[in-house]
């Protein structure tokens, strides 16, 4: 599940060392793999580009970004999610939902309300004026 909520008794029950450890065994090493393997693919089998394009900072960027292979998109939040539920794991039971309530409708104003505000009123930040 992409919320992540399942993985929190996964950390309570192993600790967050092992939690870590079994998240890159299973998920990063795979991306990285398959993420490589899919800009050969693109490149040699589709030939969307040039093999010779592809540099090794480009590769880097791409596997930082998710954006070697657009299908793998969902991983770089998955990583997030993954690095912060040790965080969320800490919080007591008791005001875990407060907790987690806060930071959804803290995720929904900066993420929704303030973008749509921003271009109702065709605001424009200091970087691309």
């Amino acid at each position: 599940m992409i919320s992540g909520i399942t993985l929190i008794p996964s950390i309570e029950r192993n600790g967050t060392k092992r939690f870590l450890r079994n998240r890159a065994m299973k998920v990063l090493i795979p991306y990285f793999f398959w993420s490589v393997l899919g800009v050969y693919y693109q490149s040699i089998v589709l030939e969307w580009f040039p093999l010779l394009e592809i540099t090794f900072p480009v590769i880097i960027d791409g596997l930082i970004n998710g954006n070697l292979v657009s299908v793998y998109w969902f991983f770089i939040p998955y990583f997030t999610i993954c690095i912060t539920v040790p965080l969320f794991s800490n919080i007591s039971n008791a005001s875990r939902k407060h907790v987690f309530e806060y930071l959804a409708v803290l995720g929904f104003l900066l993420n929704v309300v303030a973008v749509f505000i921003c271009n109702t009123f065709f605001l424009k930040s200091l970087y691309l004026s």
